[in-house]
């Protein structure tokens, strides 16, 4: 048996009667009229291509058997629901034009269940597609590999991305990559992946970079300017007989 249910004038939970010419019979267990209460959601921005983990979080959200989310006209994929939050990523920003791929645009969140809306709390603004970031500058391009150096990403738009990685990528198509630290708008640090490898001269590696659902910098090949990194050797300190000074006006080593 299949039916639709009609509107409640509040909430309560009762067991379903089902009565079939004299026969009657009631459900083990009971059916819930409730309210879903979206109270909040993060982030609030993303990249227009999509690719953005969001978190939304509220009461009763396990209500009714067809939830949606969607951000404007572009849904959320890969719903996850429980009682009190559900998890989705964003996809593409829909009707893209080329005026727009290079503005933000503010987009509403909408979540229906059962093609009904919730109640939405105050804390539930717009969200925010900006442009795919664009990525101007790496630095260091030359290290060594048991360094703790830190590599430099600046461009514009990456403020947008959640979940940055870089990857280096060999000859042997063997790679290594570190999670790099939440972005400014400008600008992006990277630890430098730790290497499994003895380096015993110049090693030349690919650079790669994940970025939620942006793929333009996945490939560097259009780019040589940023396509390769150089590592080099440890440096190597040998003793030394005597006493060596470097004097400078503001500065002695000895």
């Amino acid at each position: 048996i299949v039916c639709l249910t009609s509107n409640s004038s509040k909430s309560l939970s009762a067991r379903i009667k089902v009565v079939i010419a004299d026969k009657t019979g009631f459900s083990k267990d009971e059916f819930h009229y409730q309210n879903p209460q979206v109270e909040d959601y993060e982030p609030k921005i993303g990249p227009i291509s999509g690719g953005t983990n969001v978190t939304i979080y509220g009461e009763e959200l396990d209500t009714g058997v067809d939830i949606q989310v969607f951000l404007g006209r572009s849904k959320c994929l890969n719903l996850r629901v429980t009682k009190t939050r559900m998890r989705c990523t964003t996809s593409q920003f829909q009707n893209i034009t080329r005026k727009r791929r290079s503005i933000s645009n503010d987009e509403t969140l909408v979540v229906t269940f059962d093609g009904l809306p919730p109640v939405y709390g105050a804390n539930v603004t717009s969200f925010k597609y900006v442009p795919d970031p664009v990525i101007t500058d790496i630095t260091p391009r030359i290290t060594f590999p048991s360094s703790d150096r830190q590599i430099n990403v600046t461009g514009s738009d990456l403020n947008g991305i959640h979940s940055p990685k870089i990857r280096l990528i060999f000859q042997d198509k063997t790679y290594v990559e570190s999670v790099c630290g939440k972005p400014s708008y400008g600008n992006m640090i990277c630890p430098f992946p730790n290497l499994t490898r003895t380096v015993t001269a110049h090693l030349q590696a690919e650079l790669s970079f994940s970025l939620d659902a942006v793929t333009t910098w996945e490939v560097f090949s259009g780019y040589p300017k940023f396509k390769s990194m150089t590592i080099v050797p440890d440096p190597i300190i040998t003793k030394f007989d005597g006493v060596f000074v470097l004097k400078t006006p503001t500065l002695e080593i000895k």
